[in-house]
């Protein structure tokens, strides 16, 4: 009787895949941070969050190599996130703060 080949996934290995799954947390809790601080007025205009699609900001910014250019314009907060920029410097571009990943400009145009 031949034996069933069980195939366990090791193609990207057990390393990636515990990064994959950080960060889809990070994102997650920048995400539910952001919803908080848009309900508390601190965070003007509207906000089109990413939670349920984590991993394809976590995929891509996985995929991209060194001096790899993205351009996010819709739910990108969790993109620009999972890309390498600090959740301090997401959230405070989002509330329009100098700590901001561009010291605050983009939500100076809401």
């Amino acid at each position: 009787m031949a034996k069933k080949t069980e195939k366990n996934n090791d193609d990207i290995g057990e390393d990636v895949r515990l990064a994959l799954y950080r960060s889809q947390q990070e994102v997650r809790q920048l995400e539910k941070r952001a919803y908080d601080l848009f309900l508390q007025n601190l965070i003007k205009g509207t906000s089109h969050l990413c939670i349920g699609q984590e991993a394809i900001a976590a995929g891509f910014a996985t995929a991209m190599k060194p001096g790899d250019w993205s351009f996010c314009t819709y739910r990108g907060h969790g993109h620009t996130l999972a890309r390498g920029a600090s959740m301090t410097g997401v959230l405070g571009e989002l509330m329009g703060r100098e700590c901001g990943c561009s010291p605050g400009r983009a939500a100076r145009c809401i």
